[in-house]
């Protein structure tokens, strides 16, 4: 219970910390659905005289505007990195920002039309609802893009978090067992051994000595001396940690 709670204080911790930055960086008093919702206030208000006419003309426009939206949205990405501003991302990063600022506009967009068509009914049938409509919009857009930078920090929280219990994990030393004691040993030791001695050394018989010699040799991990009798044998690869941590990601 200790650690989970520690664990989502963490996250917790970087949330706000990702929130704040969210906030700082794309606050919604500049962004286009600020923009959007305020323009279709003022849109609403002439909707008594021209109701037709704003149903077709915000679907013109959302039209239009979309793919410019998200033009400059991504080129104040790439400025911003280059200058400094925001850590780099890659491609994938960026794509995948820009594809859920597509279906965010997407939403919008239908959500102010849907509000249009339904304020326009209204209007036809002389009902004094339509008065709000467009202050409502506002403020269902502010909740919405609210909740929107909160999914992305919680997201990039946790993405965070388990970066870094996998880094951890990565920085774990690999576990030695068996006839990798071999390795650990003549590292240990930093000089060629006999058989007999590495036996004695890991109380091991000889017989299980050279079966694992021979199995490591094969692997690339020792070297065997030709030059001396009784052959001795050293180590082979002195990254030998690294290819077993490896071997065990692999498994």
């Amino acid at each position: 219970m200790e650690s989970k709670t520690l664990i989502s204080d963490k996250i917790q911790v970087k949330f706000q910390e990702h929130l704040n930055y969210l906030n700082k960086l794309y606050p919604y008093e500049e962004s286009p659905f600020h923009k959007l919702s305020t323009s279709y206030k003022r849109m609403a208000e002439a909707i008594k005289e021209i109701p037709r006419l704003l149903s077709d003309g915000l679907s013109e426009l959302f039209a239009s505007q979309k793919q410019e939206i998200l033009n400059h949205f991504s080129e104040d990405i790439k400025f911003l990195i280059s200058s400094g501003n925001l850590r780099e991302l890659d491609d994938s990063e960026i794509e995948s920002i820009l594809n859920f600022l597509g279906d965010l506009l997407d939403s919008v967009y239908t959500m102010v039309i849907r509000k249009t068509s339904n304020d326009i009914h209204n209007y036809l049938k002389w009902t004094p609802e339509l008065g709000n409509s467009g202050e409502n919009l506002i403020k269902s857009c502010e909740l919405f893009y609210r909740e929107l930078l909160e999914e992305i920090a919680k997201a990039k929280a946790e993405r965070d978090l388990y970066k870094e219990r996998a880094e951890s994990t990565e920085s774990l030393d690999v576990i030695v067992t068996g006839k990798y004691k071999i390795l650990e040993l003549l590292e240990r030791d930093g000089k060629s051994l006999k058989p007999v001695e590495i036996a004695s050394k890991l109380n091991l018989s000889e017989v299980t000595v050279r079966k694992y010699i021979k199995e490591l040799i094969e692997e690339g991990l020792i070297i065997k001396n030709n030059k001396t009798r009784p052959y001795t044998y050293s180590l082979g690869d002195p990254n030998w940690r690294e290819r077993l941590r490896k071997k065990e990601r692999s498994l």
